[in-house]
């Protein structure tokens, strides 16, 4: 059996936290080839794990779905958006001073935590994605009470407007709608796919892990998905689904599929890792702290005169790579005990 902690699935733990060591290498690094292959799938890649993830009998209804998901991501979304509002302030002031242009672009941010249209304007870029995700847990809150067919339909018409509104074929400026709606529509592709399929992808990874050949099927099924991942993503270019860049929307879905495939198939020979059981069990903090160290790291070696280290360049990368990694993974622990006190104090209070 796959390793499972009140039936969680250590295996999807396992990819959520190799899909953050690439969105943390794709942060630092900026080499053409590989950062290509990795946008064509690390976002994807979350939006089906967390379709996997949503099973509408968990709530007794819309109002206990939307303050759940409230508590369980906006809250701890607001939260490292203020912490990285802070930083942005002081450091401006620390190594610029205070000015009315740094006045401005705090405003944008501060706004742009409500609003959030895509990463380009946000001070903690990787955030967009929690508000988008959001957006699409709602949409698909309200549409999965329907049969599957009916869901993959609507999802699939949505993912299609999606790619229409973030592309130049009809007059449209994408990044005036909030919560990135328009890359929140074509993604909903992925989370349907990610939830109709649950079931069928659970029970393949179960089967798997019991096989006495599961090192070698997960190593077919590894080198089989990035065979068709590694040319397609190549072949579409770089896209981001945060900055609305998707070039063509169905090659974008192949590489997600792909992409998502290859890394389940490394979680399942990886599942007793607790390293990695870790990392995707903290992921969302994860991606909250690391893009502000890579910040830090960034004005480190700008004071220290050394020569800036996300260049094309996969040997500089190293170093800050395996810094912000360590030092996210200690910032992820400290904020999960500290989030596990304040809770535990709340449950005291309400039942006292």
């Amino acid at each position: 059996m796959p390793a499972e902690h009140n039936n969680r699935i250590e295996a999807i733990d396992v990819a959520k936290g190799i899909g953050m060591l690439f969105v943390i290498f794709a942060h630092i690094n900026y080499t053409k080839a590989p950062l290509t292959v990795i946008y064509s799938f690390h976002m994807p890649l979350y939006f089906i794990l967390s379709g996997m993830m949503f099973d509408r009998s968990r709530y007794s209804g819309f109002s206990q779905f939307i303050k759940r998901r409230f508590f369980s991501l906006i809250v701890p979304y607001l939260i490292f958006q203020f912490i990285s509002l802070a930083f942005f302030f002081l450091s401006e002031i620390v190594f610029s001073g205070f000015s009315p242009e740094i006045a401005d672009q705090g405003i944008t941010y501060i706004t742009q935590v409500f609003i959030s249209q895509g990463s380009a304007n946000m001070f903690n870029r990787p955030m967009w994605f929690v508000l988008c995700l959001f957006a699409v847990e709602i949409i698909y809150y309200l549409i999965s009470s329907l049969n599957k067919i009916a869901v993959a339909v609507i999802c699939a018409a949505a993912a299609a407007a999606g790619w229409l509104l973030e592309s130049d074929i009809i007059p449209f400026d994408s990044n005036i709608l909030p919560w990135s709606l328009d890359s929140a529509l074509f993604s909903m592709g992925f989370y349907a796919l990610g939830n109709i399929f649950a079931q069928s992808v659970k029970s393949t990874i179960t089967k798997i892990s019991q096989s006495k050949y599961k090192a070698i099927i997960c190593i077919l099924i590894f080198l089989c998905s990035t065979a068709v991942l590694i040319p397609l993503a190549l072949l579409n270019g770089k896209i981001s689904i945060g900055s609305k860049d998707l070039n063509n929307g169905f090659l974008l879905y192949l590489t997600g599929i792909a992409g998502t495939t290859a890394i389940l198939s490394l979680s399942i020979l990886l599942e007793k890792a607790r390293i990695f059981q870790f990392m995707g069990q903290t992921s969302f903090y994860i991606m909250g702290i690391h893009y502000l160290l890579r910040m830090v790291i960034s004005k480190v070696y700008v004071i220290l005169g050394i020569p800036a280290y996300n260049s094309e360049s996969l040997t500089e990368c190293i170093v800050p790579f395996i810094t912000i990694t360590v030092l996210s993974l200690f910032f992820a622990l400290l904020y999960r005990k500290a989030d596990k006190i304040i809770r535990r104090k709340l449950s005291k209070r309400k039942t006292a």
